[in-house]
C-alpha cells in the first residue's frame, strides 16, 4: 500500500511539472528573450550615435587642458627648493 502511494505521488508531482512547463516556461523564456533583444537593441543604438558622431568631427581640432595642480605645503614641512634640470652638452 505504501508504495502504491509512493508511486501515485511520483506521478502527480511529474504531471504537474509536465502542465507547468509547458505553460510557465515557455513565457518565462519569452520575458527574458526580449530584454535580451532590447537590451542589444540599445547597444546597437549607441554604437551607431557614436559613430554619426565621430563624422560630424572629422577634420575638427579638440584642446583638452588639464587643470594646474596647487602646490600645499606647511609650515612644518621645511623649506622648499625648486631645482631645474641641466644639460651637459
Amino acid at each position: 500500500m505504501v508504495f502504491l502511494k509512493f508511486v501515485l505521488i511520483l506521478l502527480l508531482i511529474y504531471y504537474a511539472l509536465k502542465i507547468i512547463g509547458r505553460h510557465l516556461l515557455p513565457r518565462l523564456f519569452g520575458h527574458a528573450l526580449k530584454r535580451m533583444q532590447k537590451k542589444m537593441q540599445d547597444q546597437a543604438g549607441q554604437y551607431q550615435k557614436e559613430e554619426e558622431n565621430e563624422r560630424m568631427n572629422v577634420g575638427g581640432t579638440t584642446i583638452q587642458v588639464e587643470k594646474k595642480k596647487e602646490k600645499k605645503f606647511d609650515k612644518n614641512d621645511g623649506e622648499y627648493i625648486d631645482f631645474e634640470e641641466v644639460d651637459d652638452k
